[in-house]
């Protein structure tokens, strides 16, 4: 595996009121290695996502990508420097077809802005990359039809075309299962396995077998914290992690 340190956080921390959301989390993500970040509800996971992406800024601490001090960029700042992120709630653009969604992502990557007369999915500049990026996830069949008619899977599987339209290095992925039955979870582990050789994978899922068949480094956060983090099988073992878990879902 690659050992090059691409994310590196130092002393991240947020709070909220009283409430300590992150507590001087320093943690390093390798460059093509997928990290999950788990953790019982309320542990810190989305804020540190948040705290990543640039949603949030941090009360102390800061995050280097690739050596470089990022905390004070913006989100579409750090978008160009490779961060893209799926939410844990899918935000696609209803009354739009799936292409035409991924063509606007790849719009906002070009940051240019095209006539108002052709659509956006009539621009070769746009269409070629945007139709890849659906290729990728396997959306092709779908590229003409409309958001509303997809399935739950189907719409976390076009985010992802949205995000890999932004040709990132890094995909941070918050809960990218959530709301899945059984054969939709095993379509998104299938489609997470095949990009993990080209991209860094960030992720927050609930999931625990799906991020025990996709992690090659785990970390657990409870209250803010690091509990523990290391490879699969120590973080499983851990008596700590197993105690935060109440003996359950590891």
């Amino acid at each position: 595996m690659n050992m090059t340190p691409l994310i590196q956080l130092e002393g991240l921390t947020k709070q909220f009121g009283a409430l300590l959301a992150t507590d001087a989390v320093s943690l390093t993500f390798l460059k093509n290695q997928t990290h999950a970040i788990i953790g019982p509800n309320g542990a810190g996971k989305s804020t540190l996502i948040n705290l990543i992406t640039g949603d949030l800024k941090p009360d102390a601490g800061r995050i280097l990508l690739a050596r470089e001090d990022i905390t004070s960029l913006d989100v579409p700042s750090r978008c160009l420097k490779g961060l893209a992120r799926s939410f844990q709630i899918t935000e696609l653009i209803t009354g739009f077809t799936a292409l035409q969604n991924v063509c606007l992502a790849v719009q906002g990557r070009l940051r240019k802005s095209f006539s108002f007369f052709t659509p956006a999915d009539e621009n070769h500049d746009l269409l070629e990359p945007a139709a890849e990026s659906l290729a990728q996830v396997g959306l092709s069949h779908r590229a003409a039809d409309l958001v509303e008619t997809l399935s739950h899977g189907e719409k976390r599987q076009l985010e992802i075309a949205m995000a890999l339209a932004l040709q990132p290095s890094i995909l941070l992925l918050d809960e990218p299962m959530a709301g899945m039955g059984e054969e939709e979870t095993r379509a998104m582990v299938a489609l997470l396995q095949s990009l993990k050789p080209q991209y860094t994978l960030i992720l927050v899922e609930h999931d625990i077998p799906a991020v025990f068949a996709l992690a090659d480094q785990i970390t657990v956060l409870n209250a803010g914290g690091v509990l523990a983090t290391g490879l699969p099988e120590i973080v499983r073992n851990d008596p700590a992690v197993q105690r935060a878990y109440l003996g359950g879902d590891l």
